[in-house]
């Protein structure tokens, strides 16, 4: 009895994610697609795949969870940006947003995750597909973009900071046995 209420919650919890998602996403424009260089935009239906396989990479093998995958699938050009590369325009950065109950409530919309390729590190590119989210994000009617970010992140806590990110809260993260700052750029404060 006990795993069937645990099925249950875990279900009604991936309808309450994807539907709610599903809501904000649909009054958002889609984000538009580059055509050239480093080109930054939308990630293009036929790129999902790709998008998830490079986050994957770079998270040690670890897949993104079932509602997300799902809410890509569907939403990827309204909610992932990525950066291409190079003649065949090869996907080297993503960046992956969606929408928890607090940026519900907040307005904003969270940055999932921002990755890039490692032979491209260290070059801003990251940075660039986060100003570019945020140059959207805040032609969308959205208020803001949250971030949470580990302590030992220092890169990331300082890019975010030059972007205009706060840190809103201090927390222990008991799942991932880590120090996380959550950290809000307002728009009204920043762009």
């Amino acid at each position: 009895m006990k795993k069937l209420i645990n099925g249950l919650t875990v279900v009604l919890d991936m309808i309450l994610f994807i539907g709610s998602n599903f809501i904000r996403v649909m009054r958002m424009p889609p984000i538009e697609v580059s055509r050239s260089g480093y080109g930054i935009g939308g990630i293009r239906r036929t790129d999902v795949n790709d998008a998830l396989s490079l986050y994957r990479k770079l998270q040690n093998g670890l897949p993104l969870s079932l509602p997300k995958r799902f809410l890509y699938f569907f939403f990827g050009p309204r909610l992932i940006f990525a950066a291409r590369s190079g003649y065949r325009q090869k996907l080297s950065g993503v960046g992956l947003y969606y929408f928890t109950q607090k940026d519900i409530k907040e307005n904003t919309i969270h940055q999932g995750f921002t990755g890039v390729s490692e032979n491209l590190r260290g070059k801003g590119l990251g940075t660039a597909i986060r100003k570019t989210a945020l140059i959207h994000f805040s032609r969308s009617g959205l208020s803001g973009v949250s971030s949470r970010v580990s302590a030992s992140n220092i890169a990331s806590i300082k890019s975010n900071q030059n972007l205009g990110f706060k840190v809103q809260d201090v927390y222990f993260d008991n799942e991932m046995k880590k120090k996380r700052y959550y950290m809000v750029c307002r728009f009204n404060e920043k762009i």
